[in-house]
């Protein structure tokens, strides 16, 4: 019998041919810890995790690899950045239509002291940027945002030619008016394939 898998927000199967045959090499032949010691296969360990920065910088053009920072997975990511990022009494916006993997860590932090409100979307699920822009205060220190839903597949944008949910946040300069070190973050793992960013390179 065929067997139809749907649970694909969890990205752990099915996976392309070639993770397997690229772990499996990895395995075989560097076998080591990244940043572990000076012999020869700690050092291309270490090259392994330096290329791969390179690339995901290069894919996001983004300068430095330096700065390219690897979890385990989207939602540790995400809960890295929430609680690096929001002190009691910050400020955080979010759409109306977030993950749990933002949603449950700061329903937590909401416990001690961090605020967050839900922009509104349409019955589309594309974002309300008028409203976003009107909930924006002196004392929001991120603005998180969903690039697109696992279920039902939307892109969380505006309709109309200007599609990408990366343009569209970093558009908005009025915001290091309102706070110099206020954080916009696209959460991009589900959607990036589909809604490319520009710049991205395919």
């Amino acid at each position: 019998m065929r067997t139809i898998y749907l649970d694909h927000a969890a990205t752990s199967f099915p996976k392309p041919p070639a993770v397997g045959k690229r772990m499996q090499e990895y395995v075989e032949t560097v076998g080591a810890t990244v940043n572990r010691s000076s012999y020869g296969a700690a050092q291309e360990a270490g090259m392994v995790a330096l290329r791969l920065r390179q690339r995901l910088g290069a894919l996001f053009s983004f300068p430095d690899p330096a700065h390219v920072v690897l979890t385990p997975g989207n939602t540790w990511g995400l809960n890295m950045l929430l609680h690096g990022a929001l002190r009691p009494g910050d400020h955080c916006l979010v759409s109306a239509m977030e993950h749990n993997a933002v949603m449950r860590p700061l329903q937590q932090m909401s416990q001690h002291g961090v605020r967050f409100e839900r922009v509104p979307c349409d019955a589309e699920g594309c974002l309300d940027l008028r409203a976003l822009e009107r909930m924006l205060r002196p004392d929001t220190r991120l603005v998180l945002l969903c690039h697109a839903s696992t279920f039902p597949a939307r892109c969380r944008t505006p309709k109309g030619r200007d599609r990408s949910a990366l343009r569209m946040v970093f558009r908005l300069r009025w915001m290091p008016r309102r706070r110099p070190d206020t954080c916009r973050l696209i959460s991009a793992g589900w959607g990036l394939r589909r809604y490319p960013f520009p710049g991205i390179r395919a």
